[in-house]
């Protein structure tokens, strides 16, 4: 049978031990890792930091743990998943943006760096040939911070020709703007 050279990735690693018996294990994902020793750990050891992009979202880890955007910070993180919000990806990078990172970058921890990591060579970049979703964001500002969601206004743009397939805009409504689909 031919190899297929998958990524695996760990989940959860918490102690310094974790990291090490998962990296000689083969393991060159570490997903969630629940320390910034075991996310240092894992960086030395030439392992990929993955982490769920509602953590940027909300400041902070729903479980305690470590935060993505103390990993961000720190230089530990290299892919944001959606996790359990499909939507925070996109709203994840405008908020890294938001707290001094470059968007470019940012925008890369949900596009190229996850198609580069799992060998994706038809997308993550934008370039001719390539399949893509393009976003077009207006700049209103920085993104609003409404409850737990961020806002942002934006187009959506899908295929090769870039068929327009989802617009909005932002609407004033008493105190609080809102993302109005049209």
């Amino acid at each position: 049978m031919p190899r297929r050279n998958i990524p695996i990735a760990s989940h959860d690693d918490t102690t310094l031990s974790d990291v090490k018996e998962l990296h000689a294990d083969g393991i060159t994902l570490s997903e969630f890792p629940t320390t910034v020793e075991a996310a240092r750990l894992a960086r030395e050891c030439g392992m990929k930091i993955v982490m769920g992009s509602p953590g940027i979202i909300l400041g902070r880890s729903h479980s305690g743990n470590v935060s993505a955007m103390g990993l961000a910070h720190l230089g530990l993180l290299d892919v944001l998943t959606s996790d359990y919000v499909p939507r925070s990806l996109l709203h994840a990078a405008f908020a890294e943006a938001a707290e001094g990172f470059d968007l470019p970058k940012a925008v890369a921890m949900v596009t190229k760096n996850p198609a580069d990591l799992l060998g994706s060579k038809d997308r993550g970049h934008i370039a001719p040939g390539l399949r893509a979703d393009l976003l077009r964001r207006w700049r209103a500002g920085h993104p609003q911070r409404l409850g737990r969601r961020a806002t942002i206004p934006l187009s959506r743009r899908s295929g090769a020709v870039g068929t327009t397939i989802m617009k909005s805009k932002w609407r004033r409504t008493g105190d609080c703007q809102r993302v109005v689909g049209r």
